[in-house]
């Protein structure tokens, strides 16, 4: 089995942009990457932040297939499919969240830093979870 590459070959500086200011890590190796993604994701599940919440009850249908769409009358037909897309839409985006709650409890559980850091990087473009995997400098170059 081939090695894995490194996600960081040498250390560099883990910039978390949040809402109120900046947090920088020194990250020195992949094991160094994955215990402070996990101290990232324990943390914010303790501050309250969207971690570890539940993404509540699946939500239900409304009441009806395509096929049965496909038997209604055409002035039906249109508002009945909105409907059908609009609730694939919530399904795909509660089964989203399930996974998502599910990570991130099977990372703290288990204390698996590489999942946690997954976690991180799945949430990177949500609202103050952003962040940066920058290179440290020891000269001008």
């Amino acid at each position: 089995m081939k090695a894995k590459k490194p996600i960081v070959p040498e250390p560099k500086l883990l910039i978390l942009r949040e809402k109120h200011g900046n947090r920088n890590f020194l990250v020195k190796d992949d094991e160094d990457l994955f215990r402070i993604s996990l101290s990232i994701v324990r943390g914010r599940q303790k501050q309250g932040w969207w971690y570890g919440t539940t993404p509540g009850a699946k939500p239900s249908g409304p009441g009806f297939t395509d096929k049965d769409v496909e038997k209604l009358p055409p002035a039906l037909r249109a508002d009945a499919t909105k409907k059908l897309r609009y609730h694939r839409s919530e399904i795909a985006s509660w089964e989203r969240s399930a996974q998502m709650f599910m990570d991130i409890t099977k990372a703290l559980d288990s204390k698996d830093g590489r999942l946690a850091w997954q976690v991180l990087q799945d949430r990177r473009d949500h609202e103050y979870e952003g962040f940066s995997l920058d290179a440290l400098r020891t000269e001008y170059v």
